[in-house]
């Protein structure tokens, strides 16, 4: 009987360790673009890729227009080489929602935020500290 007792243990510490409640999980994240693309879909925005993903070794890109905006969308193969693009300053001209392995930029902090809400991301960019209506 001590062993379901472990593996909660075992789960809570985990959750704990990366910075999470047991009720809450780390934000998404996707395998390509087509991928996030469809969960967007799902989310009832409307997200209709201009190109299929065109790949560089470290990401996955393409666009489409979501919420009459121009939107830029990356899924990252390598997390390591994402943060380090952040941290390079690889900031959005905009607004940005983004979770584990991705990144859209968008043109302004309403549509970031519907998204984030919408994929369990995060929001940031230039227009993010910005108050929204």
């Amino acid at each position: 009987m001590l062993r379901p007792v472990r593996t909660s243990a075992l789960a809570l510490v985990a959750a704990v360790a990366i910075g999470c409640t047991p009720q809450e999980a780390p934000a998404s994240s996707y395998p390509d673009v087509a991928a996030l693309s469809a969960a967007l879909a799902e989310a009832d925005m409307t997200c209709e890729l201009e190109y299929e993903g065109l790949a560089d070794g470290d990401r996955e890109v393409s666009t489409c227009t979501l919420d009459g905006e121009f939107a830029l969308l990356q899924v990252w193969s390598d997390t390591d080489a994402l943060a380090e693009f952040l941290e390079l300053g690889g900031a959005a001209q905009g607004a940005r929602a983004s979770g584990v392995n991705w990144l859209i930029d968008v043109e302004t902090v309403q549509t970031a935020a519907r998204v984030a809400a919408a994929l369990d991301g995060d929001v940031s960019g230039a227009a993010a500290s910005t108050t929204a209506p």
